[in-house]
């Protein structure tokens, strides 16, 4: 697999529309390991996850990262999905 992600969703009230709104927060965990050279040498994984992130509107949520291969390489904490975008 790619990447895998976990997504969490919950609805807040927006102050400026006094309306509610779903948040989605979601945590990227990409496959980091040596293998990746050959299953993804073009890095459409990486690629993927920017698109997915840049598509989304700066209010709904945030995203997080957990790369990995057989151990966690590093981790970023969810962060606003302003703040990501590329």
């Amino acid at each position: 697999m790619l990447i895998s992600l976990v997504f969490t969703s919950s609805s807040f009230v927006s102050a400026q529309q006094g309306c509610a709104k779903n948040s989605i927060d979601v945590i990227f965990t990409p496959d980091s390991s040596r293998r990746m050279m050959v299953n993804d040498p073009q890095g459409l994984r990486r690629t993927s996850s920017h698109k997915f992130v840049d598509g989304i509107d700066n209010s709904y949520g945030q995203a997080g990262v957990v790369s990995r291969d057989d151990n966690i390489d590093f981790a970023q904490e969810l962060t606003a999905y302003g703040l990501l975008k590329t």
